[in-house]
């Protein structure tokens, strides 16, 4: 069941790995760009989640006053 999952990211890349980028950004940017569409997806379901529970709490103060 969890094959898909554990296939989506090639955890043992051909190619041998390179030093990162100095500056922060770019460090950053150099470790997401192989798994930018998990990562977009793992951002998407985070906000949703995050949005989700925003509004109970804020469903459950304007019902209690």
């Amino acid at each position: 069941m969890f094959r898909w999952f554990e296939t989506r990211i090639d955890a043992f890349p051909e190619d041998p790995p390179a030093r990162p980028p100095e500056t922060l950004l770019a460090f950053y940017l150099y470790f997401v760009k192989p798994v930018w569409p998990v990562f977009v997806v793992l951002l998407v379901a985070g906000f949703l989640g995050s949005l989700i529970e925003v509004s109970l709490l804020a469903f459950v103060a304007a019902w209690s006053t």
